[in-house]
């Protein structure tokens, strides 16, 4: 089934308007409700990366522990950093090193109620592929690509306010905490079968 169609297409720019001439914006995979974008752009594609853990039990949700549980973009970047990230100052490809772009809008809303959560606040993450090019998940939505800069300005998820990158090497952060699932833990020998199974 084609995922990359004119009616999910209008779907995405109906909320982001400026996907609308954006030559790069294709969507790259369904839609899922497993992971989100901070989780995407942190390497996980099980969980749901949220500072609020609630009682939602249809998805799994993580947030780095000894990470304050807010919204403010300084808590975002602390997250990252819990991950193997550190700031840094643009998005220009470096070798050896995966990149991230953080967003914040202002003020933040509540998308259910309408009501102020907080005058400004983190509200996405996109991975850099190269110059230009992001990619991101969107909510519960498709995963897409998209050029960089200010292609989700004026909407819900803002501007950009901060690059992190990591070394490639240290994916393995998010590798190994992906291995964990919340509320018990598999002994190293059962996962050891469970992965060669996979392979």
């Amino acid at each position: 089934m084609a995922l990359d169609t004119a009616e999910n297409r209008e779907k995405l720019i109906a909320t982001f308007h400026l996907l609308a001439g954006d030559g790069n914006f294709h969507i790259t995979s369904r839609k899922t409700p497993s992971y989100n974008c901070i989780a995407w752009a942190m390497g996980f594609d099980d969980r749901w990366v949220d500072c609020y853990l609630d009682s939602d039990t249809a998805r799994k949700k993580w947030w780095p522990d000894d990470v304050e549980r807010d919204f403010k973009p300084e808590t975002l970047i602390k997250a990252f950093e819990a991950v193997g990230f550190v700031k840094c100052d643009d998005d220009a490809p470096e070798d050896g090193y995966d990149k991230v772009a953080l967003y914040k809008v202002s003020p933040l809303m509540d998308p259910m109620s309408g009501k102020l959560i907080a005058a400004e606040g983190w509200t996405h993450a996109a991975r850099v592929q190269d110059r230009n090019i992001y990619h991101s998940k969107i909510g519960e939505s498709f995963d897409i690509k998209h050029s960089s800069g200010g292609v989700f300005s004026g909407s819900p998820y803002g501007t950009i306010y901060q690059f992190m990158k990591r070394k490639v090497t240290d994916r393995s952060i998010s590798e190994n905490i992906q291995k964990q699932v919340p509320g018990f833990s598999i002994p190293d020998d059962i996962l050891n079968i469970i992965q060669a199974i996979m392979e």
